[in-house]
């Protein structure tokens, strides 16, 4: 009696559908095991020297970095920083006894933009420690501008009975940086970092000056421009820290 063809088959067709139905129920890979490959990120730079006193208007930042590869990515950082301070008026005496007194100011504004890219390299500590170095170049524009209006009361009438005076300063400057980051992994999308940076820049500063006197038999105007160039070299042992979301 020949043995059934079904009864035959039936190991083989076993062996081909386990591995298939193995595969199904496999559950899909988590979210930790995805590879993230865009960053964005806040920043702020505090200064060091006068920590509680200087920062009370930081310099803020948006960073972006594209992983090309998991220890290589390129990146782009935009900083910016507006700030004014009003002068409360006051009177005194000059040594002359003339009465001398701030009917406005000084009044200072100061505004700074500043745009890089780099690229960096990454290399892991610990489990959640991470160290990145690498290098970036920037544009950056900067006006200061100060003014007041000051007012005398000269009974010989030698000092003028008003001075106006106003200062701008205007700096373009290009920049490269090499830099070194820590970075600490608080979640699979969330990190925070500090940096630490070597600033190299090199500046043309414009500097205008405005004065006006009106005495009391008349106007008086007086006004001065220069110029400069400025190469300078920093350690920045805290350039930046911030933190950033993966996505």
């Amino acid at each position: 009696m020949f043995p059934s063809p079904f009864r035959t088959l039936r190991p083989a067709l076993l062996g081909l559908l386990l591995p298939v139905a193995a595969a199904a129920q496999t559950p899909a890979p988590t979210d930790t095991a995805r590879a993230y490959k865009h960053q964005l990120g806040l920043t702020a730079s505090p200064v060091l020297d006068g920590f509680f006193r200087n920062n009370r208007s930081l310099p803020l930042g948006l960073l972006y970095r594209r992983q090309l590869t998991p220890t290589k990515a390129l990146r782009l950082r935009l900083v910016g920083q507006y700030s004014r301070r009003d002068t409360t008026n006051y009177l005194e005496y000059a040594p002359s006894n003339t009465l001398i007194g701030f009917v406005e100011g000084p009044n200072t504004t100061a505004l700074d933009l500043n745009v890089y890219a780099g690229y960096e390299w990454k290399k892991p500590i610990s489990k959640h420690f991470y160290y990145t170095y690498g290098l970036e170049a920037g544009f950056g524009w900067n006006r200061l501008r100060s003014e007041y209006l000051l007012q005398f009361s000269d009974p010989g009438q030698v000092l003028p009975a008003v001075e106006t005076y106003s200062k701008t300063v205007n700096t373009w400057g290009v920049q490269t940086r090499p830099f070194v980051t820590l970075q600490y992994q608080v979640a699979n999308r969330v990190l925070l970092f500090a940096e630490s940076a070597v600033s190299i820049v090199y500046s043309h500063q414009q500097q205008d000056i405005v004065t006006k006197h009106i005495y009391y038999n008349g106007p008086g105007y007086g006004g001065r421009s220069n110029t400069a160039n400025v190469f300078s070299v920093a350690w920045r042992p805290i350039q930046l820290i911030g933190a950033a979301v993966k996505f």
